[in-house]
């Protein structure tokens, strides 16, 4: 039988979790964290959720959740970007189907392209949850500006984080504009502050880049709460999207204001359409993108860190 395996059971992982449920395909789901605390919490929420207790197994063993893995099975990994290298070489050994991951992937540049670089070799597909290809809205934003000649892309976030929720950022900006090599036009800290989650890091300041045409990309993670936005310009459409407030303002070729409500789908309602996906052998339509093309994204945040901060960073 197919199997699918969340490692890492934290909040993110328990809404993959929840997903998957949601599925009409056979398979068992597989839980496993070294935190025993966390993985034992698996089970009420579960229950709190209607979710049925049969279907899913807790595993405490690292040795023996990864004699389960086989190219029937499906492995997300949920956990913290650390020490990851060592959690997905023994992973991506066992040839499971796909893996997904959530990001960053990684903590450094040289890691990244050691997972890259082994996946490929084993053939396994690795696809990074980057959110926004989830998202309807972005996908019609995507067929609008994809073609654009000229554009600004900006976006302003409320003390979130460049590696929590800046890499999210970058990735939808190389994603729309198809921008295979940029530069770097200014790029400021104005602090690094430990995360909600005690021994991790994350930094606020502003990052500008360039594509080859002189189109303007800024991403901005204010030390102090504002308005979350992205504001995307070209010549035919001007976006401004409030994710929080569930509102995208649009304007296009005939100049007329148009509001909408997002709708934003979170983890809990689609990555169960990614799994089936993958267990129907339809890799070409996965819609998340592959740790290939997410590896600009992490380069712009592996070099922002390094740039600004002497010592290694504990990004989550």
């Amino acid at each position: 039988m197919n199997k699918v395996i969340v490692i890492g059971t934290g909040n993110i992982g328990k809404r993959h979790i929840q997903a998957l449920y949601k599925s009409e395909l056979d398979f068992k789901i597989i839980a496993y964290d070294f935190i025993k605390d966390s993985l034992l919490s698996v089970n009420q929420f579960c229950i709190s959720n209607n979710l049925d207790l049969g279907r899913i197994s807790l595993i405490e063993d690292l040795d023996l959740l990864t004699e389960q893995i086989d190219s029937t099975s499906v492995v997300i990994v949920a956990t913290t970007a650390s020490g990851r290298v060592e959690l997905l070489e023994p992973v991506l050994n066992r040839l499971p189907a796909a893996v997904i991951i959530e990001k960053p992937v990684v903590q450094s540049e040289s890691d990244y392209l050691s997972i890259q670089a082994l996946a490929a070799k084993l053939g396994v597909p690795i696809y990074v949850n980057f959110i926004a290809h989830a998202q309807h809205f972005y996908r019609e934003i995507y067929e609008n500006v994809k073609d654009s000649k000229d554009y600004t892309f900006y976006t302003n976030m409320p003390n979130w984080g460049m590696s929590t929720v800046g890499i999210h950022q970058f990735e939808l900006y190389f994603w729309l504009f198809g921008v295979k090599e940029y530069d770097v036009v200014f790029s400021e800290v104005s602090s690094v502050y430990e995360q909600k989650r005690p021994g991790f890091f994350d930094l606020a300041g502003t990052i500008g880049l360039s594509d080859k045409k002189g189109n303007i990309a800024v991403f901005r993670n204010q030390a102090v709460n504002s308005v979350a936005s992205i504001q995307i310009v070209t010549e035919n459409h001007l976006y401004t999207i409030h994710e929080t407030q569930n509102t995208l303002i649009k304007i296009g070729p005939d100049k007329k204001v148009e509001i909408k409500d997002l709708n934003v789908r979170f983890v809990s309602t689609y990555i169960h359409e990614v799994v089936d996906l993958i267990f129907n052998g339809k890799y070409n339509e996965v819609y998340l993108p592959t740790i290939e093309q997410s590896y600009l994204a992490h380069k712009v945040l592996f070099d922002y860190v390094s740039t600004h901060v002497s010592s290694p960073l504990n990004i989550t």
